[in-house]
């Protein structure tokens, strides 16, 4: 067994708290086993949150920074990266504006995207959000005392723009309600 090296960036000694988002996978690409790691710093009630993102390579055993965002998990059901289609997603919030995106890592190119979260979903406070694979497709659980919604993440491809993403609701017989509805 192989003990690795701490990111390049040390934690900071002071009364600041750090969270960690994180992710393991598989490049194809560069046949890579590779670790995504996300330091969170949550400056303070009215200070926003910034994750920094490092990937770390089992081939080169090298970290290497990749990105900072004003954008921190969204909750403890998202530290950990889902793995689809060559990349890891985590349900994350922007601490000012509240917004919600999922920010994908591609493992082989290295680099992030963001999707956008549904407004309708977020803008209820008392939801709780978990992000999952389901019939192979990337979505998000919501749930709140009454009821749960599934939405699944679909792609089109466009041939004049590219890969368009969108959300779709499942429908109310995939999911059974706290009344035992299905």
């Amino acid at each position: 067994m192989k003990i690795l090296e701490p990111p390049p960036e040390p934690l900071p000694k002071s009364d600041k708290r750090w969270d960690l988002v994180w992710g393991f996978g598989y490049d194809s690409s560069n046949d890579d086993y590779k670790i995504v790691v996300g330091l969170v710093v949550n400056m303070g009630l009215l200070i926003r949150s910034r994750t920094r993102f490092y990937v770390y390579s089992l081939k080169t055993c090298v970290w290497k920074f990749i990105e900072e965002y004003d954008y921190a998990s969204a909750s403890a059901n998202t530290v950990c990266g889902i793995l689809y289609d060559g990349a890891l997603h985590w349900d994350m919030t922007n601490s000012q504006t509240e917004e919600g995106a999922i920010f994908s890592f591609n493992l082989s190119r290295e680099e992030f995207t963001k999707t956008q979260m549904l407004h309708s979903v977020y803008q209820h406070i008392t939801y709780s959000y978990t992000l999952g694979l389901m019939e192979g497709s990337l979505c998000l659980y919501v749930g709140s005392w009454t009821s749960t919604e599934i939405w699944v993440l679909k792609s089109d491809n466009n041939n004049n723009s590219g890969k368009q993403s969108y959300w779709e609701l499942l429908p109310e017989s995939y999911v059974m309600s706290s009344h035992g509805r299905i």
